[in-house]
């Protein structure tokens, strides 16, 4: 996929470079979409929700894991003081492995879950860059807009990341689904 944008690139420069009428009144834009993302609103509103639900989600883990350790902890007290009959160890030890069962199990979907909420949302807020994008090519009469990543040399002054992270958080309601 890179090779073919290089390649649409280098072909796009060509174009430009042979034809010196058209290429003098040409716009080219640049725009960093990891940076744009990161610094708009939405997309700072969205790195707060993914934290928090992984806060939210490593803490129910964190409980889980103490109730194991505390089983732990008292089937080596009780091999220590022998105060436990040997139904009562095989019962905690049920309860244990019960508890480290359900915890790789949740473990596993919070991952799963994890994934697919920053899936969506990066999927949601890159659709409504592209968006702004293209609005600001049309609105300002570029001819071509380029993700930052697919350009080897740009000057700094094409740069419109800055106007398109503006434009974006002036749409932006605060709403995040």
């Amino acid at each position: 996929m890179k090779a073919f944008r290089s390649i649409l690139l280098f072909g796009v420069i060509f174009f430009l470079l042979s034809a010196p009428a058209a290429a003098a009144d040409t716009k080219i834009g640049i725009v960093d979409f990891q940076q744009a993302m990161s610094e708009s609103e939405a997309g700072k509103a969205i790195q707060a929700k993914v934290q928090n639900t992984g806060r939210d989600m490593e803490s129910k883990l964190k409980a889980l894991e103490s109730e194991i350790l505390e089983l732990e902890k008292t089937l080596k007290n009780n091999s220590q003081t022998k105060n436990l009959s040997d139904s009562k160890v095989e019962e905690i030890q049920r309860q244990m492995g019960t508890k480290a069962t359900d915890f790789k199990i949740m473990q596993k979907k919070f991952q799963s879950e994890m994934q697919e909420l920053q899936s969506r949302y990066l999927e949601k807020i890159q659709s409504e860059l592209f968006k702004v994008v293209e609005s600001i090519g049309k609105k300002d009469g570029y001819l071509l807009v380029i993700e930052k990543t697919a350009a080897i040399y740009y000057p700094d002054t094409i740069d419109i990341t800055a106007a398109v992270v503006k434009a974006y958080d002036a749409q932006f309601d605060g709403k995040l689904d």
